[in-house]
């Protein structure tokens, strides 16, 4: 009775696995003989390591969610920025046009208004996430 292990019998197995141990330490001898190599793979190695990049590999649904969520954090960043130059472009315009504090401040806010909705919004749909 012969055992079968990934379609081959134990000994072809092995052999296999031999063969597989015995190239990978051929290409790692002569990474360590070219010097110009090594420094590339230590380099590498070293900036992939300081970079401290999470990496899933279970399905692409997680890196497209981390790149939603950076898309989203851009966007607010924008957004803040755009709502407050608005909000003080609007409000100057107002006073230049001859509009008191109060039509002044009030049409400022309603550009604040829009930014603070555009900051609870996403915030809403985390707390909602089941």
């Amino acid at each position: 009775m012969k055992i079968l292990l990934n379609g081959y019998t134990v000994t072809e197995h092995i052999k296999t696995k031999r063969k597989e141990v015995k190239l990978a330490s051929k290409i790692l001898n002569n990474i360590k003989s070219n010097k110009i190599m090594y420094s590339k793979v230590v380099l590498s190695t070293a900036l992939i390591m300081h970079i401290n990049i999470n990496i899933f590999a279970i399905d692409t649904a997680t890196t497209m969610d981390n790149t939603f969520k950076q898309l989203i954090d851009l966007l607010l960043s924008f957004a803040k920025w755009g709502c407050l130059g608005m909000g003080l472009k609007s409000s100057i315009e107002s006073m230049l046009n001859g509009g008191n504090f109060k039509q002044a401040s009030m049409a400022g806010i309603q550009y604040w208004l829009a930014y603070i909705f555009l900051q609870l919004y996403p915030k809403l749909f985390d707390m909602i996430k089941l």
